[in-house]
């Protein structure tokens, strides 16, 4: 009898937990509630290619999957596919049986990669008579792929990787070496984008989409015929880039993170990779709690061997710090302590155009700025606007809410929002600006969201005129101070006096812009301004006082003379010091892009 890998038996185990709980109907699961996208967002009951096909993989990996039940799931998924030569989605898949029209595109990677990698993996489990339909389906989705790499948006690696990935692994299981070589074209190009520019607008440090672009990239290595070992390498290398960032950070979220739905601020990650990154001792029952079959099938075949022996657990230095390249010149850091986590980014959003639109965009789901106390919550900065009843937020307050609504504004027009900031370790200072505002809204504030809040607040004003506001949380304290900035009746900098609110267990530090009649505001420059310092650990009274009493800031606001400014537009220089030592310096220019 042939030994099964750790893998293998994971999934089986999965696979039997969960196989029973679903409900079919002609070849789809059935889920009793709506489904993402808009047109099927108000329906009782969905119907999903994606969990389907999920199924079906792990079914036939188990040796658990019925022939003519197979073929059933398999021609519905087919039924699924878009296949009309004069479409601009020819090849393309709807998410839902319920769904008329294309609104989100990315169906085909999830529909179709479990399935591909079983065919590629382990092409023996599949009978032939369903190799058949699956090549059909293959064949087709060619076409889509080819659309989307032919003029990729290289700036978004969570869909073209994947894209590509499946484009060079069907073309070569299909053995079509025209679409292979325009596949090898494609990688040849997002590799030089990558080196030369960074990671787009920022999957690289999302703590969910990380996952799909190491299984993209480890499926577009195996996908690649021996004549593309220097391609595979560079590929391989952006791989482990990724893998080593996740292992940083160990088994808790990331601080910062772009495209993350962490609104509650959970401070752990669940995931299979934790193993493959050697991130946890034992087979962890978080490794069960989160992945559905989706993500089993994808990393039980595409990383069996790395599974079966991971990583001893690593140990890393602490306190730490790692810079790491997003875009261009943006940057995320990250200070790991003893207690907990200080992250940012110096500069959000990391490009142009991607803040956010009326259906979509990363300003609600990133978080550019965020603290954290280990097993405790995250802490994060987040944009807030009243209309009347409706609050809108960035970040946003859950997935359901904002995603098919996700911008700060009702108005379809957008002011010019952005944020830059400066970190060393322990301590940062971040500005915050709006130009250009010309929307309706009642209130707008910038704000410290706490959740999950045990402990106690207090204040204290420090020798050098710092009012600094600390958290003091069970495993240590924060010091958080509010600095100067533009409300919406100012016109240039001046000070702001913040709120603090207590909710039950949420704690918000408010820097209130406007609070008033709502109205549509003309205004040309909203700011604020914040300092963070993680102490590390809990200080007693006189400890913490003289601590803070070492804490010095300069925030001033002048012209350079060198180009005409408007007082709202001038110079702006924020320096943090601990007595003689400079810890961290930002100089914001608005005319900057």
């Amino acid at each position: 009898m042939v030994k099964q890998s750790y893998a293998v038996n994971v999934l089986q185990e999965h696979f039997a937990k969960t196989a029973g709980r679903y409900d079919w109907d002609s070849g789809l699961i059935r889920a009793n509630g709506p489904g993402h996208t808009r047109e099927v967002s108000k329906l009782a009951q969905t119907h999903a290619g994606r969990t389907s096909a999920a199924y079906y993989a792990a079914a036939v990996l188990c040796g658990q999957m019925d022939e003519a039940f197979g073929s059933e799931i398999l021609r519905a998924l087919r039924a699924l596919q878009i296949v009309d030569e004069s479409s601009p989605y020819n090849g393309a898949f709807f998410w839902y049986r319920e769904e008329t029209q294309v609104s989100d595109s990315n169906a085909a990677f999830f529909t179709l990669m479990p399935i591909v990698c079983v065919a590629l993996c382990r092409p023996e489990r599949i009978p032939s008579e369903h190799r058949r339909e699956i090549d059909d389906m293959m064949r087709q989705a060619l076409n889509w792929f080819a659309h989307e790499t032919e003029d990729p948006s290289l700036y978004y690696p969570n869909k073209i990787v994947s894209d590509g990935a499946l484009y060079a692994a069907m073309s070569q299981l299909l053995g079509d070496r025209g679409h292979y070589g325009k596949a090898v074209h494609f990688f040849e190009r997002w590799c030089a984008y990558t080196t030369a520019r960074g990671w787009g607008w920022g999957e690289n440090i999302s703590p969910g989409y990380i996952r799909i672009i190491v299984t993209a990239l480890r499926l577009a290595c195996m996908a690649l015929g021996p004549e593309q070992a220097g391609l595979r390498a560079r590929l391989r290398a952006h791989m482990e880039t990724l893998l080593a960032y996740s292992a940083f950070h160990g088994d808790y979220e990331f601080v910062p993170a772009i495209r993350s739905y962490n609104f509650e601020g959970h401070t752990r990650q669940n995931s299979l990779m934790l193993r493959l990154i050697g991130a946890i001792a034992s087979d962890d029952e978080r490794l069960f709690r989160k992945e559905g079959l989706w993500h089993w099938v994808n990393f039980t075949l595409l990383f069996e061997r790395e599974l079966e022996t991971p990583p001893q657990p690593l140990t890393l230095p602490v306190p730490r710090q790692r810079k790491e390249r997003v875009f261009d010149d943006c940057y995320a850091t990250s200070w790991i302590g003893h207690t907990g986590r200080l992250g940012s980014l110096n500069r959000f959003p990391v490009i142009p155009g991607s803040y956010q639109w009326p259906t979509w965009g990363l300003a609600w789901q990133t978080f550019p700025v965020s603290f954290s106390i280990d097993d405790e919550q995250i802490s994060y900065l987040r944009w807030l606007i009243r209309e009347g009843d409706r609050v809108r937020s960035h970040p946003a307050k859950s997935y359901g809410e904002n995603y098919l609504s996700p911008a700060l504004f009702r108005e379809s027009y957008y002011p010019d929002i952005r944020l830059r900031s400066a970190q060393h370790g322990h301590a940062l200072v971040v500005v915050r600006s709006m130009s250009g505002v010309h929307h309706h809204f009642s209130e707008a504030a910038d704000e410290w969201m706490i959740q999950r809040f045990a402990g106690s607040v207090s204040t204290y004003e420090s020798e050098s005129g710092v009012s600094w506001i600390v958290l003091h949380f069970g495993a240590a304290d924060v010091a958080v101070a509010a600095l100067g900035g533009i409300t919406s009746d100012m016109g240039r900098h001046g000070a702001i006096e913040p709120e603090v609110e207590q909710e039950g267990d949420r704690v918000t530090i408010r820097q209130v812009l406007y609070r008033g009649e709502e109205k549509l505001h003309h205004i040309a420059r909203l700011e604020t301004g914040w300092a963070v310092v993680h102490l590390d650990r809990k200080l007693a009274e006189s400890e913490l006082h003289q601590r803070l009493d070492r804490l010095r800031i300069e925030d001033r606001s002048f012209r350079d003379g060198e180009v005409p400014r408007a007082p709202h537009d001038e110079l702006r220089e924020v320096r943090l010091f601990d007595g003689d030592n400079r810890l961290v310096e930002l100089r914001i220019d608005p005319y900057d892009l």
